[in-house]
């Protein structure tokens, strides 16, 4: 191999290794089978929940996460797409398990998650959790929720003084 493609190669790497670290989600999934239309619209939803869907080359991949310290070789078989997402951890895995589940040649083999390398299992457990701004608002209406409760004490306790 001349040095100008191990220079590429180590550039594609470097690249790998910085969607990575810049990544809170990073999942691997198999597309086998897939059409253009399902890709596209595949596409299309992951970029509305801020994430992107690319392809490397597995080798490459394996390569960046093991200089992350990442052991991810058994995921890298076979022809896969790799999802990164910068903004929120749950919302992309999220629509890709929704997404395997309509079409069922989408298959969700793992990934990385905060820094921790999950499995096809635990992955589907991630996309479970409630989203950031679904989190947001169960916390807002936890913080809500005495409020509420105060202001309608207060109110009936001014009906019942009118009414006496």
């Amino acid at each position: 191999m001349n040095e100008k493609n191990i220079a590429a190669k180590a550039e594609v790497v470097s690249k790998i290794g910085a969607v990575m670290d810049a990544s809170l989600s990073f999942v691997v999934v198999e597309y086998r089978g897939l059409t253009v239309a399902n890709l596209t619209e595949l596409r299309r939803s992951i970029a509305k929940q801020g994430g992107t869907l690319t392809v490397y080359k597995n080798g490459l991949v394996s390569r960046a996460a093991k200089e992350r310290g990442y052991e991810m070789d058994d995921m890298l078989v076979g022809p896969n797409a790799f999802v990164s997402c910068k903004d929120d951890p749950v919302s992309v895995p999220n629509l890709l398990v929704k997404f395997s589940k309509k079409s069922k040649k989408l298959v969700i083999k793992g990934g990385i998650v905060e820094n921790k390398v999950l499995n096809a299992d635990e992955m589907v457990q991630v996309a479970k959790l409630p989203t950031k701004p679904q989190l947001i608002g169960m916390f807002a209406g936890a913080l809500m929720s005495p409020i509420a409760k105060f202001a309608v004490a207060c109110n009936e306790i001014a009906k019942a003084k009118e009414n006496a």
